[in-house]
């Protein structure tokens, strides 16, 4: 009998003990589905077509904010990463050609054919713009990563404005050299009819993805927000489309 009552103990226990272990857990909470929010993009700068839209807009949800940005504002952006890469204003349609000289004040209309640096509607390929196709843009760029030997960066043309299969007038083009200078970059810059050139630091932080030049205003520029501060950007771009089962053309859409 005193064992009956020892195993009846035991077993009381037991539960009483199970019980209050339930009792003490933090109870399950299921949140209600987000209802979500809406905003309507500036992407419109003034009368211009949506198709065309002359903003780009960086978008975060986790605050509902949205950052506009003239297109046109910006030519270079360089990677503030551990590699030294430079990628161009594909939101633009810009393209870049290589000439193989070192020299940039002997670089003349007479090294190239404009022609080469039209892409869009039907044109161009995929050696000339950063390739949209790649998971990172920065895998597959038009300007070769920046080397830390100065002589195996060369110089460029670059076709700012674009897209359409056009390329702007000669003496609207430009013509670019990249160094290295310790963790920054040095930007040679001018007009491809000038015979000196200009030079620019550009910085690397940790704060954005990009440091942003303009060529036009020969200065760096502020486009994307803190990394941290966006999730998606909206706007017209380079991206590329199918013209059959195994081949794709560069493309500009607004999406």
């Amino acid at each position: 009998m005193n064992k009956l009552n020892s195993i009846i103990a035991i077993a009381l226990l037991a539960v009483t003990f199970t019980a209050c272990k339930k009792d003490g857990e933090e109870p399950v909470i299921v949140a209600p589905p987000s209802d979500g929010s809406t905003l309507t993009l500036n992407g419109l700068i003034s009368a211009e077509a949506g198709s065309a839209a002359g903003n780009s807009v960086y978008v975060d949800f986790s605050t509902d904010k949205q950052t506009s940005v003239d297109r046109d504002s910006w030519d270079l952006g360089f990677s503030t990463g551990s590699d030294f890469k430079v990628i161009l204003n594909s939101t633009n349609g810009a393209s870049a050609l290589l000439v193989n000289k070192t020299d940039l004040n002997s670089v003349t209309i007479a090294d190239f054919d404009p022609n080469n640096l039209k892409v869009g509607q039907g044109g161009g390929n995929f050696t000339i713009i950063d390739d949209g196709r790649e998971t990172n843009i920065l895998n597959k760029t038009a300007v070769a990563a920046v080397s830390a030997t100065d002589a195996d960066n060369k110089v460029y043309i670059i076709n700012r404005k674009g897209g359409s299969n056009t390329v702007l007038a000669n003496d609207e083009l430009y013509k670019i050299r990249i160094l290295r200078k310790g963790t920054s970059y040095t930007l040679q810059y001018a007009k491809l009819n000038a015979t000196l050139f200009s030079s620019l630091e550009v910085a690397k932080n940790d704060v954005s993805n990009f440091q942003y030049v303009s060529l036009v205003r020969g200065a760096s520029t502020i486009v994307e927000p803190a990394k941290a501060s966006w999730d998606i950007v909206w706007g017209y771009s380079m991206y590329w489309t199918s013209t059959g089962p195994t081949s794709q053309l560069p493309y500009a859409f607004s999406d």
